[in-house]
């Protein structure tokens, strides 16, 4: 849910811009700090030699790559801004180069000529999703989607609103959605719990809501709900236990939750019959966890911090200190909104790099295929769910027409967003 980090002036899409964020007493927040004001001071020696120990805490940021690449040209280390820049366009990204003074000392070179015109050319259409579904209101804000199988029906949630909607089987021509529940304020995500019939919904009061809410934003007040999958009635609910935005969630096989707040970076576990929460991380380590996703034995929760990349926790020891591993040359797992398991590999709904975009990692996360990107109408994606093997997911959600304050922008265009399907394929 970065789109609300971003809308509220808590985004966190840079690695130098997390130097702002309340510190932790860890390394990687401090180097942090140091870099940001080592950029300001136009120190690029001190600030290379700075995101070179920065680089592995952050292992999914393309930031700190495309920092490194501009603090080596200013220092006349061209092969090593070239490497870097490499690393960038393979993975599909887009910087337009040509605006950026720091990489003067290049322009001269053919190979970097070449590569200014391969990051933009990344901005080419990949993919071939298609729409099943226009949401009705221009005005809604969907967020998340859950699947219930057995009766071909799909929730959404909506911020805007503070409601969940249903669609009965939205494949099917001239499927509409409608209400199914309001609640007292914002609906982030949703999961199925099917052994229980229960439908989970994470709830927070945001300026975004449309007269709903409970408190102003700035209690952070923020909970998970359990609503009877048949009817709609709120039958469980379970504080937070800390402010800000539980955001996005995780319903595993077996009933546990897993659910990350984004704003001051927590992970959260719900065992099945549970009253309140544990915390699975150590305080500290997340920026803004995303949705997490178990790995294919169960036994390590991967979680996508939007400024970090993905982390890992091993789940029978928590809670415990994240590990962060290392990403292959072309990949970077930072900027992840939505993730989801595939068989063998994961599958990324990725907003905070450019472009936005669909993408499969390996499970090692040393490779990727970028599924859809730059396609008319696609905007900023949020969520998706695998259904059969599509991956159905929001496209163009909203979140940029609306002003810090919740407030609609008087120059934004009505939202558009709708339901697409885009077929996964073979696996890496």
């Amino acid at each position: 849910m970065n789109q609300l980090r971003r809308a509220a002036g808590l985004v966190l899409p840079l690695a130098i811009a997390l130097a702002s964020s309340p510190a932790a007493a860890d390394d990687w927040r401090a180097l942090n700090r140091q870099a940001r004001a080592q950029s300001r001071a136009g120190d690029h020696a001190g600030l290379h030699d700075t995101l070179v120990q920065l680089a592995p805490a952050l292992p999914g940021s393309a930031t700190i790559v495309y920092k490194l690449a501009a603090s080596a040209a200013k220092l006349a280390h061209a092969d090593e801004a070239i490497a870097a820049l490499t690393r960038l366009a393979d993975a599909g990204l887009v910087f337009d180069l040509a605006k950026d003074a720091d990489f003067a000392s290049l322009d001269e070179r053919p190979d970097f000529r070449a590569l200014r015109e391969r990051l933009l050319a990344n901005q080419a259409a990949i993919g071939a999703s298609t729409r099943l579904m226009a949401f009705a209101a221009t005005d809604a804000l969907p967020e998340s989607l859950a699947w219930d199988a057995r009766t071909k029906r799909l929730f959404v949630s909506d911020v805007r609103h503070c409601e969940i909607r249903v669609v009965a089987d939205p494949a099917r021509a001239g499927a509409t959605d409608r209400r199914f529940a309001r609640l007292p304020s914002s609906v982030f995500a949703l999961g199925i719990d099917d052994r229980r019939h229960r439908l989970w919904a994470t709830i927070a009061t945001v300026a975004q809501a449309d007269g709903c809410g409970e408190g102003p934003p700035s209690a952070e007040r923020t909970a998970l709900v359990a609503l009877d999958l048949r009817t709609g009635r709120v039958v469980q609910r379970v504080e937070a236990g800390l402010p800000g935005v539980l955001g996005d969630m995780l319903v595993a096989g077996d009933g546990t939750v897993y659910a990350s707040e984004s704003v001051h970076g927590a992970v959260l576990r719900l065992r099945p019959g549970a009253r309140a929460f544990e915390r699975l991380d150590a305080a500290g380590d997340f920026a803004s966890p995303q949705t997490p996703a178990l790995s294919a034995d169960g036994r390590t929760l991967l979680v996508p911090d939007y400024a970090r990349g993905i982390a890992l926790l091993e789940l029978s020891g928590c809670p415990c200190a994240a590990r962060w591993p290392a990403n292959g040359a072309g990949v970077f797992t930072a900027g992840i909104d939505g993730l989801v398991r595939d068989d063998a590999t994961l599958v990324a709904v990725q907003n905070g790099l450019s472009p936005p975009r669909v993408i499969r990692f390996s499970d090692d996360l040393q490779r990727q295929q970028v599924l859809e990107s730059g396609t008319p109408g696609l905007g900023e994606p949020t969520h998706g769910i695998v259904v059969g093997r599509s991956l159905w997911f929001i496209a163009d959600v909203g979140w940029d027409r609306f002003e810090d304050s919740g407030k609609r922008k008087a120059d934004a265009a009505p939202s558009h967003a709708e339901l697409r399907a885009l077929p996964l394929g073979a696996p890496l």
